[in-house]
């Protein structure tokens, strides 16, 4: 009853005395799972994440297959990727009928470099739930990242159908269009994401970089301009850009350590900033942190598909990891968006 309370309290906005209900249910039966679970996710409305990840790993070791989910959620924003990919495993191992917990597997894989095992969990959890539009767009953009572009094109089709509404399935089929060379296709598709979010500044860029490449100049312009005043705009994106800014600044010093801490910072506001992704990547690999250079590099190519610095900082350090099919399609593509890098990108062919 106090769980079931305290469950109706959290959905009312009344968090602090959710929380003492999980607390009095956690004091009369310790070992109830679901209560240390609920209140996990209301210490995360409170941003105490640390009291959460207690709770949910106190919940995952009574047996809770969901607080691994939780679990793994919460580890991944908070950047520690192996630890989410083990907690997402084990969601998987509990509940090999949940399309949810592939899915967030997918995820992960994805973002570690693992293109085939993120593919093979998105098909998974799209068999076991053919109406989830979310595993469809994910999909689309991990076979995109492969090379697959024509059955990118289709997944990403599929997810557009299950979610019409949906203006990120629109964006990702037309960067998917421009890689093919459908820049018409690829600008109908950038306009429909826009109409359903006018403050989509992703799909203004990928619009803005779409027209330069069919030699509309003006309009080119017009469309990074658009992603100008919508960055001012964005108070979040401005706090973000500050931190990005002292970024700058420190490595311009020397301070390798200041900046670091910088880009992180910016990316705790604004989890998409592209260039704080490339260059906190950038200065993870020359510290030898690979793996996660890696995450980074593939986080700022989901934020800005037409990136080919990304991509090209991709391909060093899938190169320095050993992947070099992968590192020679990444190069690949920084090549085909900036082919200008065609030397550079020559030397590091395999």
């Amino acid at each position: 009853a106090l769980n079931n309370f305290g469950r109706l309290l959290a959905d009312r906005g009344e968090v602090d005395e959710a929380i003492r209900q999980f607390q009095s249910a956690i004091r009369q039966r310790p070992d109830f799972s679901q209560a240390h679970e609920n209140l996990g996710l209301a210490l995360l409305k409170k941003k105490d994440s640390k009291g959460a990840e207690a709770e949910f790993r106190k919940a995952a070791g009574l047996g809770s297959a969901d607080a691994y989910l939780s679990l793994g959620v919460l580890l991944g924003e908070s950047g520690n990727l192996e630890a989410a990919i083990d907690a997402h495993r084990k969601a998987v191992q509990l509940m090999p009928e949940n399309p949810m917990a592939h899915f967030l597997l997918g995820g992960g894989l994805q973002q570690k470099g693992d293109l085939d095992g993120a593919i093979s969990e998105y098909r998974e959890a799209l068999s076991l739930d053919p109406r989830l539009s979310s595993a469809d767009l994910h999909l689309g953009v991990a076979l995109r990242e492969k090379g697959d572009l024509k059955e990118s094109g289709s997944a990403l089709q599929a997810a557009i159908r299950i979610s019409p509404d949906n203006p990120e399935g629109y964006y990702q089929l037309g960067v998917t269009l421009s890689r093919i060379g459908d820049l018409n296709g690829a600008l109908e598709e950038l306009h429909r994401a826009i109409s359903l979010k006018p403050d989509y500044s992703q799909a203004f860029y990928g619009l803005g970089q779409t027209l330069r490449r069919l030699g509309k100049t003006k309009e080119a312009e017009a469309a990074f301009n658009k992603v100008e005043r919508l960055h001012q705009a964005d108070a979040e994106f401005a706090q973000a850009n500050t931190q990005y800014n002292l970024g700058l600044r420190a490595l311009a010093q020397g301070d390798v350590n200041a900046a670091q801490k910088a880009f992180q910072a910016a990316l705790s506001i604004k989890p998409d900033f592209a260039e704080a992704h490339t260059n906190l990547g950038a200065i993870l690999l020359k510290r030898g942190d690979t793996r996660n250079a890696i995450g980074h590099f593939r986080a700022a190519i989901d934020a800005k598909p037409d990136d080919a610095r990304a991509y090209y900082n991709l391909g060093l350090a899938l190169e320095k990891g050993g992947d070099q099919p992968a590192a020679h399609r990444a190069f690949q593509h920084a090549l085909e968006l900036d082919p200008k890098l065609q030397k550079t990108a020559q030397r590091q062919e395999p």
